[in-house]
């Protein structure tokens, strides 16, 4: 961990950035032991403080993540990562999702017999986050037309967190796709009372278009399709925002039965 001596000899910007992932670290060590965390790094903080007090920094948030060092409150671990993103907010570096520390559950999961099928979806990020809330809800395989952004995209990668390693999938055209089939489209039955399948594949179009017609047409002669209201002026949705919906609606409509689960 770089030395306060070391940091007051920065400028100002790189100060708030060296500062910012010294309380990253910080904050790590007072997680993984709080009693070892006040005698070995208790008072690197009181200087690291300090100089941040004097810079004229986040008064306020400086100020709480003393309080909770001198009282060795149970906030002290948030207090310091409120800190470090206030920090790095003004030191003008744009975080994202993937920045941050956010642990991967490695549990077996429940799998039911969920597919889902990604019509042209051009976007790295969405078909991540597909990937994400599908691991959530259950679904068992995740097919993708030979158009869609591939899942091992670096910005896929990053917003799927690490779920596309725990989700078997594989592109497929719409002949492939089998048993019944569902789109999630305008024009359909409400998703309250859409009569969701135990088991079957749902569909998602691409952000531009939507579910393609032909894909749309093999929905119409399966299941039909299912849209979410909404009471906003623009009448759409995220894609993976809209999938979300999708996904927990189905899983909650059948959960109740038995399903023949199974560990992946």
């Amino acid at each position: 961990m770089i030395t306060i001596r070391k940091l007051r000899r920065q400028h100002r910007q790189l100060r708030l950035k060296l500062a910012a992932q010294a309380l990253k670290e910080l904050a790590a060590s007072w997680e993984h032991d709080a009693q070892r965390f006040y005698e070995t790094r208790g008072a690197y903080l009181g200087e690291l403080l300090d100089l941040l007090e004097t810079d004229g920094v986040q008064g306020e948030m400086v100020r709480r993540c003393r309080e909770a060092r001198n009282s060795r409150s149970r906030y002290l671990g948030p207090a310091m990562e409120d800190l470090q993103h206030a920090l790095l907010a003004q030191a003008g570096v744009q975080t994202g999702e993937w920045d941050l520390d956010i642990p991967e559950e490695c549990a077996p999961r429940e799998v039911l017999p969920f597919r889902v099928y990604l019509d042209r979806v051009r976007s790295p990020f969405n078909v991540g986050s597909v990937f994400r809330t599908a691991e959530s809800f259950g679904v068992r395989e995740i097919l993708l037309h030979p158009a869609c952004a591939s899942p091992l995209h670096p910005r896929a990668r990053r917003s799927a967190m690490g779920c596309i390693d725990r989700i078997p999938w594989r592109t497929a055209e719409y002949d492939e796709i089998e048993g019944a089939v569902f789109a999630l489209e305008t024009g359909g039955r409400e998703i309250d009372v859409f009569p969701f399948p135990r088991e079957g594949t749902a569909a998602v179009g691409s952000e531009e278009q939507g579910v393609s017609p032909e894909l749309l047409e093999i929905a119409d002669r399966s299941l039909g399709r299912v849209s979410i209201p909404t009471a906003g002026g623009k009448r759409s949705l995220n894609l993976s925002v809209a999938y979300g919906i999708l996904a927990f609606q189905w899983y909650r409509a059948t959960a109740s039965a038995p399903f023949q689960s199974q560990a992946d």
